[in-house]
């Protein structure tokens, strides 16, 4: 259950927004999930299902708390903000799950062109839903797990939440069940200007930006947002890679993290890195 000062810190947030979205229809949706949690903590019930209607959309989620945590990252924090000159950008959204980010698109970018990936089978099921019933047009979705290659792959997820946001074709990240999935390379769909790249695929993301520059696709991306995740395996220290990689393609960008005081070895990260052309 959020406590008084997050109610208060997200609310001052999406205060300072500036003209990204309506704040007070924002923050309305805001304090009437708020409250939901609150009941629905009260009567200990946790990965409810169901739908939630917001911005004239019926969203439909497969748990209420990752809904919830899913309406923070993109809405209130923002995230996966990025801004355009062109009313209807293309946009290329990696780790869609049941389509939040892309439906924050299409908020801010009504007209704007884009295509998802999602490996999930029960997310993706969702995803579609969402994307078919809110009628968003000029939207593509697949069921592909985004690597360095075409074919089938190991993909890992966790029987008792099957909504994780952690689901990964990395087995340390969740280890507890596994399948195979389809998966794809990402150069394959890049073929003319990307207006931004969402990149969050929990672990995998060095194999698509490694993919990307040896096809040479990255010329095409004007912005990205890389959700990079530090130490999934524990002695792996290949951020500098990433970089260099961003470096050697004429990108600028800046990077955002919290820092954990107790400077664990091992210490697994989510780092964000806001990625511009120069």
């Amino acid at each position: 259950m959020p406590s008084l000062g997050k109610i208060f810190n997200s609310c001052s947030r999406i205060k300072k927004s500036g003209n990204v979205y309506n704040r007070l229809e924002v923050t309305s949706v805001y304090l009437r999930l708020v409250f939901k949690k609150i009941f629905l903590s009260k009567r200990k019930q946790k990965c409810i299902s169901g739908s939630y209607r917001f911005f004239g959309k019926k969203v439909r989620f497969i748990s209420f708390n990752t809904f919830f945590i899913l309406f923070n990252e993109i809405f209130i924090t923002t995230e996966y903000y990025f801004k355009s000159s062109k009313s209807r950008p293309f946009i290329i959204d990696c780790g869609s799950n049941i389509g939040m980010s892309i439906l924050f698109y299409k908020y801010i970018y009504p007209d704007a062109e884009i295509i998802g990936f999602e490996p999930d089978l029960y997310a993706f099921e969702i995803l579609s839903e969402n994307v078919i019933n809110n009628k968003l047009s000029n939207t593509t979705v697949f069921q592909k797990a985004l690597a360095d290659k075409d074919g089938v792959i190991s993909f890992y997820y966790d029987v008792e939440n099957i909504s994780s946001l952690q689901m990964s074709i990395v087995k340390e990240r969740v280890s507890k069940s596994k399948i195979e999935v389809e998966c794809t390379t990402l150069s394959k769909y890049i073929n003319k200007n990307v207006d931004f790249l969402k990149l969050d695929i929990e672990g995998a993301e060095i194999l698509v930006i490694r993919n990307l520059d040896e096809k040479n696709k990255l010329k095409y991306i004007d912005k990205m947002v890389i959700e990079y995740h530090h130490h999934i395996r524990k002695n792996e220290d290949i951020l500098s890679e990433m970089l260099s990689i961003l470096e050697k393609n004429d990108f600028g960008y800046q990077i955002s993290a919290q820092a954990d005081t107790s400077y664990k070895s091992s210490y697994m990260q989510d780092i964000m890195i806001y990625v511009y052309k120069k």
